[in-house]
């Protein structure tokens, strides 16, 4: 089994009290816990879009995002918590460039609803055949996902019963 996890993911995995990261249906601690369990699992491969990582250093480089502050010490907690997880890292290939460009054009997948990185992310997610995505944004849970793929879009709260 496959699984990846949005940018916004790891992001609630270093909380370490930050309250623009804290929501109520969200324990940082177990996203943390559900992170390293996936990634120790011998049936589950953490799969990380290089899409994820560029979109989390950018954030933190930026400052904010979304009216949220983030900082570059983020990035550096962030580094230092990968260095603990067994990560395989999807790199862009012709599959991710022809499903970014399906989900833009083609009107049997697209949905206008998707911002740019939301649409590269379900990109790779679908061009490299993952069972699931692990996502807090709305939006990508909405997707309705083309019934040839297997992927499922799904919410940490309820990320637990994929094991």
């Amino acid at each position: 089994m496959r699984v990846a996890v949005d940018s916004n993911i790891f992001f609630y995995a270093i909380t370490h009290g930050r309250e623009h990261l804290k929501k109520r249906d969200i324990n940082p601690g177990d996203i943390k816990n559900f992170l390293q369990h996936v990634s120790g699992h011998p049936d589950i491969e953490l799969c990380i879009p290089v899409s994820v990582l560029a979109e989390i250093v950018a954030i933190c480089l930026k400052g904010e995002h979304e009216g949220k502050k983030h900082t570059t010490e983020e990035l550096f907690d962030l580094i230092e918590f990968w260095r603990g997880l067994e990560i395989s890292f999807l790199h862009p290939n012709k599959a991710v460039a022809i499903a970014c460009y399906a989900l833009y054009m083609d009107k049997a997948f697209m949905d206008s609803r998707l911002n740019p990185s939301d649409l590269v992310h379900l990109g790779y997610a679908l061009a490299y055949n993952l069972d699931y995505l692990i996502t807090t944004d709305k939006t990508l849970r909405d997707y309705r996902v083309p019934d040839e793929f297997k992927l499922q879009i799904k919410h940490p709260k309820n990320a637990n019963d994929i094991f």
